[in-house]
């Protein structure tokens, strides 16, 4: 984001030179109906309520109700999982996408540093809904707890995915979106 200051009492000055850099983040939402093409799309620069409250804005504007069944990919950020189980409860499939599941592998290049067809052979597990091999595979390069979160990334990731069951069911969803 860019924020510039204001002309003040002295005259214009050129803003440029007061330009202020600051991060802020963008909540993107999207809703598609099954067999359509084209989705719908809304953003926030709010918090997670106002984000929850365009995926519900947007379904209810596709013609969702109590019956449709509703699948909602995300990057497994908890506060996503919490919106939609809101409006959608039970009857929302929450998996985390599989793009976003991989970044735990390539923070795990470690347990590949001497097989270069580890990375893949997981995913390929994850495709098959064999989520205790990924698992077994992880458990030995795990860093003991006395190494800090932020630089145990093996750790993190194995944290990440037992911690979200039933998240990571591909075939249920099908792999076409893989």
């Amino acid at each position: 984001m860019v924020e510039t200051g204001k002309a003040g009492d002295e005259g214009p000055r050129d803003r440029r030179k007061t330009r202020h850099l600051f991060w802020k983040e963008g909540k993107l939402s999207m809703i598609r109906r099954a067999g359509e093409v084209a989705p719908t799309f809304a953003v926030t620069l709010g918090d997670a309520a106002a984000a929850g409250a365009d995926i519900l804005r947007l379904a209810i504007a596709a013609g969702f109700n109590e019956r449709s069944p509703i699948h909602g990919w995300g990057d497994g950020a908890v506060w996503i999982e919490d919106q939609r189980e809101r409006p959608f409860g039970a009857r929302c499939k929450d998996p985390v996408d599989f793009f976003h599941v991989c970044d735990y592998f390539e923070a795990a290049k470690v347990c590949a540093a001497h097989d270069p067809n580890w990375i893949e052979r997981q995913k390929d597990c994850l495709k098959t809904d064999r989520l205790s091999a990924v698992l077994t595979a992880l458990a030995p390069f795990q860093e003991p707890d006395s190494v800090p979160s932020e630089q145990a990334p093996v750790r993190g990731g194995y944290r990440d995915l037992i911690n979200r069951p039933g998240q990571f069911d591909y075939t249920e969803i099908g792999n076409k979106r893989l």
